[in-house]
């Protein structure tokens, strides 16, 4: 647990580092899914790590797809990059879907991390339109 724990606390750079990270909340996803026992125990390992973890993701992720959007890059089929942003977005995503799942404490402390509720929104909101424009 420890090693996946650490490889999501690494930098996003480039492709191989998005792939890589959403190889480790794959791995997460199906730890946490419908066992509350490991949804409890990844939620307060090192800190509830994987709450601060997941926002940085989603947050980096999200920008990267602004800034794609703004330069008016096609955002899938074009670039590996960019599939590999999306694959670690809806991994990230999958995995949190998993720790919070029918587990009212972990949801709790989820939803309570600062700035967590308005990235998941911002993330809801903003990515239909963006899928919407690249596969047009």
């Amino acid at each position: 647990f420890l090693v996946w724990i650490s490889i999501i606390e690494l930098p996003m750079k480039t492709a191989r580092d998005f792939q890589r990270l959403k190889d480790a909340f794959k791995m997460l996803e199906n730890l946490t899914y419908m066992n509350s026992d490991n949804q409890n125990y990844a939620l307060n390992f090192k800190n509830k790590i994987i709450v601060k973890s997941s926002h940085g993701t989603l947050t980096h992720c999200l920008s990267v797809i602004h800034k794609s959007k703004s330069n008016k890059i096609k955002l899938l089929g074009k670039s590996k990059n960019l599939d590999n942003v999306f694959d670690c977005l809806f991994s990230t995503f999958r995995m949190m879907l998993n720790l919070t799942h029918g587990n009212e404490y972990t949801c709790t402390e989820v939803g309570k991390y600062k700035g967590m509720i308005e990235v998941i929104l911002e993330t809801i909101l903003f990515l239909p339109s963006t899928l919407e424009q690249s596969t047009s």
